[in-house]
Formats: C-alpha cells, structure tokens, sequence
C-alpha cells in the first residue's frame, strides 16, 4: 500500500492548534523569563546604590567626628571666639590622584549651662589655686558638626555635648554673666 499525500490543511484540526499552542506557551515563557532577569538585574543595581549611600553616610559621620574629637581636644576651642566656626577637610584615602575627602564644617560651641565646680576633695596632692579654689565652672557645651559633600549628594548633621573646666574669666568671655 502505497502512503497517501495529503493537501495543504488536511491535517486534523487538533494538531494544526497544538503547533500554535507550543508558539504561544514558549513566548509567554520567554516573555517571563526576560521579566525576571530585567527585575533581578534592577534590584541589584538598587542594593548597589543602597549600599554606596551608606558608605557614604558613614565615611561623613566619621570625618565628622574625627574632626570634632580633634576640636574638642584643644582648649582653645572652649577659651577664644571663633565666630566664622572651624572647617576642614578630612580625607579617607591615601590616594593624591583621587582623594575621598569631605569637608567638615563645626559651629563656633554654644554654651548651654554653667555650673560652680565643687571643690576638690581633701588630698596629699597640692592643686594649683586655679583648680583649688571656687572660681572654676563645669561649663556644657554644644557643638554641630555638618558634612555635605556635592559629588555623592551626602548630607550630615551631627552635635555632640561637652562639658569643660573653665576659669571665671573664661566663663563669662564664652557664656557672659551669670544672672544672681
């Protein structure tokens, strides 16, 4: 028996349909498939850029207080008047061809509150009379630091509180008088 030739479209219809139907299910897979790499391939570049925020944020908290503690450290700071405040810039890296720096801007320090130190107690150790004797003020503090760094867009607002021994004079040249 010899095999029959059949014409174009003489196939059942059921196979005809299943040619289309395999079409149509491997371009919806296809067009799932594109969806989630696109989708995995945005939220990584997402987390990217979280994470070079932070790193960002933190390098400027830390420059910030690197500079602060460098401040606090000096009596000057307490003694003289800087009405302008203090500015530097704080560097992360040792590379001179593209430094990671960030420039730090801290306020003149703000006097909160003054209170008479209590004198020393009883000791073999002789103070000096400035130390010894009740014209010394436990003075607080209030210093802002602020970073904002152009090229990243990080923005930092940090205060910090410190409490210093000051004499009588030095007390009302930063604070003024006190009111009896």
């Amino acid at each position: 028996m010899r095999p029959t030739l059949r014409a174009a479209g003489a196939y059942p219809a059921s196979r005809r349909h299943a040619r289309g139907a395999a079409l149509i299910v491997s371009l919806i897979v296809l067009v799932v498939f594109t969806f989630i790499v696109v989708s995995a391939s945005n939220l990584s570049l997402t987390n990217a850029k979280a994470v070079g925020n932070e790193q960002s944020r933190s390098e400027a908290i830390a420059a910030a207080n690197r500079y602060m503690e460098q401040l606090i450290s000096t009596a000057e700071v307490f003694t003289a008047a800087a009405p302008g405040g203090y500015q530097t810039t704080v560097s992360f890296n040792n590379d001179s061809t593209q430094p990671i720096s960030y420039v730090v801007q801290v306020s003149e320090p703000v006097c909160l509150r003054a209170v008479r130190a209590a004198p020393p107690p009883p000791s073999d150790v002789e103070f000096q009379p400035a130390i010894s004797t009740s014209s010394t003020w436990d003075v607080d503090f209030e210093l802002t630091a602020t970073v904002n760094d152009a090229a990243t867009g990080t923005a930092v607002e940090l205060r910090q509180g410190v409490r210093r021994r000051l004499s009588q004079s030095d007390r009302v040249a930063r604070c003024g008088p006190i009111p009896p």
